[in-house]
């Protein structure tokens, strides 16, 4: 690019947005086609006390219904909604059914917690994966995921990547007085810990050096401890 076609926007916490003068776009034209719902991100979350969305925006312009509708369908023209929406349709209306299987789910809850492994999860799905927010979620399963010697995989079946750390697996088949899973370990310390352990359900298998095992009425969290093997020297 050109020094004289670029661009140059800075951003402080404390003030609007500000462009170079020697652009030759006014600010409106660049906001909205390349920052559009990001500039509103940025300013829901760094302006305090102001609320979320268009909602709130409509409430403290104090629009009428109305005159609701109206800007809604100025923004649908602008951002050619009906366009993405037709081109886009299908995929949309696949992640929005796994999405809603995910809200009802009920059962037993199993949570893989990694965060004390120090990395974040890159898991390899089994088949597509939907985003909602901070959360994955592999209507297929996950194929593997792998942390030094940390071992994850789950059978073809609903599970969630919740935030950086966290895998999250519900039993909707649960028993209330079944246990649920199996776990085999060579060696424990105290009354929760468990060295080379190897942890499954019906859902997925976890292997790991050593894990700590936390189990309430309807829910089991699982903490990764150690992320290699112990030298055996």
């Amino acid at each position: 690019m050109s020094a004289k076609n670029s661009q140059t926007i800075s951003y402080k916490i404390d003030s609007t947005p500000q462009i170079d003068k020697k652009q030759l776009r006014s600010p409106l034209e660049i906001f909205l086609p390349f920052l559009g719902c990001h500039q509103e991100f940025l300013l829901d979350n760094l302006r305090r006390g102001r609320s979320f969305g268009l909602e709130a925006e409509f409430a403290r312009l104090k629009l009428t219904e109305e005159e609701k509708q109206a800007r809604l369908e100025k923004i649908k023209t602008y951002y050619e909604y009906d366009l993405i929406y037709e081109k886009h349709q299908k995929a949309i209306s696949e992640r929005d059914a796994v999405i809603e299987k995910w809200k009802a789910q009920e059962g037993k809850v199993y949570v893989i917690n990694f965060k004390p492994a120090g990395e974040y999860l890159a898991p390899k799905p089994r088949g597509e994966s939907y985003s909602a927010g901070l959360i994955y979620l592999y209507p297929e399963g996950i194929e593997e995921l792998k942390i030094q010697d940390v071992l994850f995989r789950s059978e073809k079946i609903l599970v969630e990547k919740n935030q950086l750390y966290y895998i999250r697996w519900v039993d909707t088949v649960s028993k209330p007085k079944k246990k649920g899973y199996t776990l085999s370990y060579e060696k424990k310390e105290g009354d929760t810990i468990y060295a080379n352990a190897e942890f499954k359900t019906r859902g997925f298998t976890l292997f790991a050096p050593k894990i700590e095992v936390r189990e309430g009425k309807k829910r089991v969290k699982i903490i990764i401890r150690s992320k290699l093997k112990e030298s055996s020297e």
